[in-house]
């Protein structure tokens, strides 16, 4: 019997042995995926969804491909852990698909734009783009691309640390400067005039790396730091709200409306309603699933009168 339990306490040292030896990047992804593993439904939680049943209402359907990871980020708002924004990041597109957070007067306030370009802690730098300083030409020759946001800078204004992880490089891509500066900042601000002081706007931001029309990917090369990029074919983004204030939207009080904006630059850089889309459209044009809580009826009514432009 002694000798027996001399031979377990030896396997066991070795199993010790070997995860303490792994390496830190192998270590660090395990614990991101064992905090997969809880539920939540409020802009207060500092849990993780789990992927199958994730109750956060801003998140699509997350189905990540092998070389895609599932992340959240989370800040400290009056003295509270809350998420601030979560993405779908492509290790070999070195980007986020799409960006999704919720937005909340709690996260406006007064620290302001940090400026504060930095890797994206959770990611590995192999998997990301230096963007340190601005600069991309593409393979057409093209090198009027901006670093642009997915998750604005201008979203984040609580507090620092709240603001400077929208300048995570995971957060940026490579966007043509005129729509940077012109309607995409002006639908930056339509979410923000949207964003009811008492209630929550639930907001998903990304980008498609090929079109229809586009069908082959497209790498842009930094001047500064070499190293490629794909650089989105067309960007999206969805709002969902419910008109109850203070209660989640289900499929009687769901407020809902889209936008897809080639990454070009724009025929006009007024924002109108003509932009404006279904869910159900952009989930036909992206292959998500979009506030997977909704049905396809309530994803697909487009009222656009009810948002304040």
């Amino acid at each position: 019997m002694r000798r027996v339990t001399h031979i377990l306490i030896y396997i066991i040292l070795i199993f010790t042995v070997a995860d303490v030896v792994a390496s830190p990047h192998r270590r660090r992804r395990r614990a991101r995926r064992a905090r997969v593993a809880f539920v939540a439904s409020t802009v207060n939680s500092d849990t993780m969804p789990t992927v199958a049943t994730c109750v956060w209402r801003e998140l699509p359907a997350i189905n990540p491909a092998d070389d895609q990871e599932f992340i959240t980020h989370y800040t400290d708002i009056d003295s509270l852990r809350r998420r601030n924004f979560s993405m779908l990041y492509d290790h070999s597109d070195k980007l986020a698909l799409w960006v999704a957070y919720p937005m909340h007067s709690c996260y406006l306030g007064a620290a302001g734009r940090s400026d504060a370009w930095a890797f994206d802690p959770i990611i590995p730098r192999p998997s990301q783009m230096n963007m340190s300083r601005s600069g991309f030409i593409d393979d057409n020759g093209c090198s009027t691309y901006d670093r642009g946001h997915q998750i604005p800078s201008a979203d984040r204004t609580v507090s620092r640390q709240a603001n400077a992880a929208t300048f995570f490089y995971s957060n940026m891509t490579p966007q043509q400067s005129s729509l940077n500066r012109g309607l995409w900042g002006k639908l930056e601000s339509f979410v923000r005039n949207n964003t009811p002081a008492a209630d929550t706007l639930w907001v998903v931001t990304g980008c498609v790396l090929t079109t229809a029309e586009q069908p082959v990917p497209l790498r842009a090369a930094h001047k500064t730091h070499g190293d490629s990029i794909t650089v989105p074919r067309a960007y999206f983004k969805v709002l969902l709200r419910s008109t109850v204030c203070g209660s989640l939207p289900s499929d009687t009080t769901a407020e809902c409306i889209g936008f897809w904006i080639p990454n070009a630059a724009p025929a006009s850089g007024k924002l109108t309603s003509a932009l404006s889309v279904s869910v159900n459209h952009l989930e036909e044009l992206t292959g998500y699933d979009f506030f997977p809580g909704l049905s396809d009826t309530a994803e697909e009514h487009l009222d656009p009168s009810v948002w304040k432009w």
